[in-house]
């Protein structure tokens, strides 16, 4: 019984995802765009940089990116800890072959690289903010682990590509006894821009333009792990260029 007008504010790619015939039968809170991760101490000491403008326009598109990943194999390190993150960001799958044939990355899945944020055995590797927050977060306590020192930076994915891990939607069960209550229920969640703005505080970006939009040019957002980044003006700029 919603308008999809009051989801005007909403990404175009949350929409499309849970609609069919033109017709939206779910909404979500949060989106999920990746960007790459990276180590600030590698980096300047195989780039000469630690900057993620710069990091950016080095992997600007993938074959830039295969181009780092020979450095990066020359100077003793992998380019990414694991084939999991390649397989979300969008990469060719051919060319996920060569990073694991040339050895530039360790075949391993995302959730076996705890060494990852306390070791600088790898460059980067790739994933969405709550990759930040749950994950790359871990060892924050640890005085020597990456987190701690503010030792990661981000930047966008090569070759303007815009790739989403994970999400969460909501919908109204026909067979709901209290369809009012929930659809005031999920208008309440996904689509009013003042509940969306908790969403931050868990390790989510919301799904909402003119509050991200907002996050963007807010200091106060900046993220220590990420070495005092904004990390939503990454995400407000992906999203946009794909709307």
């Amino acid at each position: 019984g919603l308008s999809e007008n009051i989801f005007y504010t909403q990404f175009d790619y949350t929409k499309e995802f849970f609609s069919k015939d033109g017709k939206m039968y779910g909404s979500t809170y949060q989106v999920c765009p990746n960007g790459v991760i990276y180590n600030r101490s590698i980096a300047r000491e195989v780039l000469g940089t630690d900057d993620p403008d710069e990091i950016h326009e080095m992997i600007s598109d993938w074959d830039k990116w295969m181009d780092v990943a020979r450095e990066m194999k020359m100077a003793g390190y992998y380019m990414t800890p694991s084939i999991t993150c390649l397989e979300e960001s969008g990469a060719d799958v051919s060319m996920i072959n060569e990073m694991i044939s040339y050895g530039f990355t360790e075949n391993i899945t995302i959730w076996d690289v705890s060494d990852f944020y306390f070791t600088n055995t790898a460059f980067c590797t790739i994933g969405p903010q709550w990759f930040i927050d749950y994950c790359m977060y871990y060892g924050t306590d640890y005085p020597n682990s990456i987190a701690s020192k503010g030792g990661w930076g981000l930047c966008e994915l090569p070759g303007n590509t815009v790739s989403i891990w994970g999400g969460a939607w909501m919908f109204v069960s026909k067979k709901s006894d209290n369809k009012k209550t929930a659809v005031e229920i999920l208008q309440t969640l996904t689509a009013e821009k003042t509940t969306m703005s908790y969403v931050i505080d868990y390790g989510f970006v919301p799904n909402n333009k003119s509050l991200l939009n907002n996050y963007a040019g807010d200091s106060s957002k900046d993220d220590s792990i990420i070495g005092g980044q904004n990390p939503y003006k990454i995400w407000y700029k992906e999203l946009e260029s794909w709307e």
